[in-house]
């Protein structure tokens, strides 16, 4: 089972998915990928990551759209 923690001060976001050690790496953008020697992919580290964001309410569309069914 995958196990995951934040390190708010930091602002990364680990998930462990497997219990093996990290032999190569990889980064796209902010986000790190670990692999052993199998290459299997075994932790994954997103940096920048900010919890207030994803926790925040999304913005209600400011204009009504019409449903497709409707228009001509």
């Amino acid at each position: 089972m995958p196990k995951i923690h934040y390190d708010q001060e930091a602002e990364i976001l680990s998930i462990k998915l497997l219990n093996k050690k990290s032999f190569d790496s990889s980064m796209h953008r902010n986000i790190v990928l670990d692999y052993d020697k199998q290459g299997n992919l075994v932790n994954i580290d997103i940096m920048n990551f900010k919890i207030e964001e994803l926790l925040k309410k999304p913005r209600e569309k400011s204009r009504r759209t019409q449903p497709l069914l409707n228009r001509k």
